[in-house]
C-alpha cells in the first residue's frame, strides 16, 4: 500500500474524511471543502457557515481552533470556550454537559456559562496541561491519575436519554477509504473483515471517542472534555481507544514500539476495579483496541504527516502483533524445553 500523498495533500495535509458529502479540509489557516473523489478543494470562510449561524458571532471574539463544515466548530478567546454546532443540537449537549457537571465526583468537565439560541455553547476553561501536551513534551507521565480519572467518570450517574454509544462500523471506513482511494479499497476491506465481532453494551457512562487531547491532567482536579459522543456502553471501550491513541502517538514521534505499549499497559492496569464490578474484560480491550486501530488506519490515511503509518495501523487492527507475540512465546518455550 502506497504511502505517496495524494495530489491535494501538499496544499490540505489535514482532513476529515466522511461517508458522504464533501471532506473538511485545512492547512492551519485556511479551509476548504475537499470533493474526495476528484481531488478538487474550494477555499471557505467559516464565518460564512449557514449551518452554524452561531459561529460568525463567536469568531468576533476569539479564534477557530476546530472546524467540520457545517457540523460544528470551537473558537477559544481569552477566558472560555465556544462551542458552536447546529442550533438543534445545543439543547441536548447543554444537557450532558450540566448533568455530567452536577454528578461529577473526582472529575472536572467544562461548565456551562451560557447557551445562545444561534448555536453557541460558552463553556469554562478547564486547569492544568492536557495529557497530550505532556506526552509531546515527554513528560513523566502519570497514568496513574488518568486511570482514576476514567474511573470516577464511568462512574457518574447515567445522564437521563443517553443513547448506547456502538462502536464505528468498519464497513463505513472502508467506503470512506474507497471514495478517495478505489485501489486500496479493497486492501482495507480485507482487513475489516477479520475484526472480531464486538457486542453493545449499556453498562456506564462512556466518552465515545476518548483520547490523549480530551484528558486534561490536573493535580487538583483532573478533566475530561469534548462531550459531544457521550453515551452509555462498556468501561473497556474508552481505555481501549485511549491505549491506542498512547500508542499512537509514540508512533508519530518516532519512539521505539515499546515506548507505546508501555503506557497503555500503564493505563490499563492503572484502571481501579470498583466493586460489584469486577476487574476489566482484557479480551474486549484487545477486540474494541483492534477496532480502534483499523479506525486511525482509515482516518490518518488522509494526514499528511501520519499517512505512512497506515500500514502498521492496519497491522494491528488484523491482530498480527498477537500472533507475532504467541509465535515469540512458542519459540522460546521450545528453547526452554529440553
Amino acid at each position: 500500500m502506497s504511502s505517496t500523498p495524494l495530489a491535494w495533500m501538499t496544499r490540505w495535509p489535514v482532513a476529515y474524511p466522511r461517508r458522504r458529502g464533501p471532506w473538511t479540509v485545512t492547512n492551519g489557516r485556511r479551509w476548504g471543502l475537499l470533493v474526495p473523489e476528484s481531488g478538487d478543494v474550494t477555499t471557505v470562510d467559516p464565518s460564512e457557515d449557514d449551518a452554524l449561524p452561531g459561529l460568525s458571532r463567536a469568531l468576533r471574539d476569539g479564534k477557530l481552533v476546530a472546524y467540520r463544515a457545517g457540523r460544528r466548530a470551537v473558537v477559544a478567546t481569552p477566558t472560555r470556550y465556544v462551542k458552536v454546532v447546529r442550533p438543534s443540537r445545543l439543547g441536548v449537549l447543554a444537557e450532558i454537559h450540566d448533568a455530567l457537571g452536577a454528578a461529577a465526583h473526582g472529575f472536572a468537565v467544562p461548565g456551562v456559562t451560557h447557551a445562545h439560541a444561534d448555536g453557541r455553547l460558552e463553556l469554562g476553561v478547564l486547569t492544568g496541561p492536557t495529557l497530550h501536551q505532556l506526552i509531546r513534551a515527554d513528560a513523566d507521565v502519570d497514568l496513574r491519575t488518568t486511570g482514576r480519572l476514567i474511573a470516577a467518570f464511568q462512574a457518574a450517574r447515567v445522564p437521563q436519554n443517553l443513547r448506547p454509544r456502538l462502536l464505528d462500523d468498519p464497513a463505513r471506513w472502508v467506503k470512506i477509504v474507497g471514495r478517495a482511494e478505489p485501489a486500496v479499497e479493497a486492501d482495507v476491506a480485507a482487513v475489516a473483515a477479520t475484526l472480531p465481532v464486538v457486542e453493545p453494551r449499556s453498562a456506564v457512562v462512556v466518552h465515545g471517542d476518548l483520547h490523549d487531547k480530551n484528558v486534561f491532567v490536573s493535580p487538583g482536579r483532573p478533566g475530561i472534555i469534548d462531550l459531544d459522543g457521550v453515551g452509555v456502553g462498556a468501561p473497556e471501550d474508552d481505555i481501549a481507544n485511549l491505549a491506542a491513541h498512547l500508542r499512537l502517538r509514540a508512533m508519530q514521534a518516532g519512539m521505539a514500539p515499546a515506548v507505546g505499549l508501555r503506557r497503555a499497559r500503564a493505563l490499563r492496569a492503572s484502571y481501579p476495579t470498583r466493586p460489584g464490578r469486577g476487574p476489566l474484560d482484557p479480551n474486549r480491550i484487545e477486540a474494541v483496541e483492534r477496532h480502534t486501530w483499523f479506525r486511525l488506519a482509515c482516518l490518518y490515511r488522509f494526514r499528511h504527516a501520519s499517512r505512512h503509518l497506515t500500514p502498521e495501523l492496519l497491522r494491528l487492527a488484523a491482530g498480527l502483533e498477537r500472533e507475532h507475540q504467541r509465535d515469540l512465546a512458542a519459540t522460546e518455550l521450545a528453547r526452554s524445553d529440553p
